[in-house]
């Protein structure tokens, strides 16, 4: 997936890691929901989007919304068939 063009590969760092120690205190985030959440507010994303998780806390400091799909499922499938083995290679 780190060859997909629309993601960003963001550094992890200790400004990061602080701000996300205060929303695991100040918001109850789990850890690495934290790292996502800070990382998105530190980058001051256009929204922060939850596939998995409730954000709802922190919606005041960076929109939260549910996902959508933008495209037609199977368009990224030639992209998924360079990205590791398949479970039926096992």
């Amino acid at each position: 997936m780190f060859s997909w063009p629309w993601l960003r590969k963001v550094e992890v760092d200790q400004r990061v890691a602080f701000r996300a120690a205060d929303l695991t205190r100040d918001f109850r985030l789990l850890p690495a929901d934290a790292i996502h959440a800070a990382t998105a507010i530190l980058l001051n994303v256009d929204a922060l989007q939850n596939w998995d998780r409730d954000f709802s806390r922190i919606n005041h400091l960076v929109r939260v919304e549910n996902p959508v799909r933008i495209s037609e499922q199977g368009v990224f499938d030639e992209l998924m068939e360079r990205i590791g083995p398949h479970p039926d290679d096992f």
